[in-house]
């Protein structure tokens, strides 16, 4: 691919290669895009960046490996929430979503609120991991200053049977966090 020109190295030779796509092999007509440029919305070092600065993580090889940009959260909720909104993020993970939320109130004086929901993501290997607790959490308590409802909930027996886990193993409980402006 690399002979025939097929694949993209960059302005200057030195970027991450891509392959390259013509309207004539795409089916739609259109080549996929992102209309969202990263000087805008920013990118995944940046996130993992972000987190360094918040919580205490030693390097950023032990942050979220995929932690989403807190500006491209703010972008998608100016679009698609209005001031007054509950927000909800059923896949929590670093508390992304909610720090978006928080600053977007700061900016435009909204009083959007949030349901993050998340969980400990502990294994028999990591029983004590508790990924809600020690990162979503605690970023959205040092980031909002406001109080909390923090409800848990133990899983089902029978996920744990499916997901292969031994019946003696009681991870910690899911955490779902509810945050507020004070």
């Amino acid at each position: 691919m690399d002979e025939d020109e097929r694949i993209w190295w960059g302005k200057n030779g030195n970027a991450i290669p891509q392959i390259k796509r013509f309207l004539s092999e795409v089916k739609s007509g259109r080549v996929p895009q992102t209309f969202w440029p990263y000087k805008e919305v920013g990118h995944t070092q940046e996130a993992k960046k972000e987190i360094l600065e918040i919580l205490d993580f030693v390097d950023s090889a032990s942050v979220f490996s995929t932690p989403k940009p807190t500006r491209l959260i703010e972008r998608i909720l100016r679009i698609a929430t209005d001031p007054d909104d509950i927000v909800l993020d059923f896949f929590a993970g670093s508390g992304t979503t909610a720090h978006a939320v928080l600053n977007l109130n700061k900016e435009d004086g909204g009083n959007r609120r949030f349901i993050l929901v998340s969980n400990a993501e502990a294994t028999g290997d990591q029983p004590e991991k508790n990924l809600c607790r020690d990162v979503c959490a605690e970023r959205v308590r040092r980031e909002s200053g406001g109080s909390f409802a923090d409800i848990a909930a133990r899983k089902m027996k029978r996920s744990r049977r499916l997901a292969g886990i031994s019946p003696t193993f009681e991870p910690p409980p899911y955490r779902h966090t509810v945050c507020q402006r004070a």
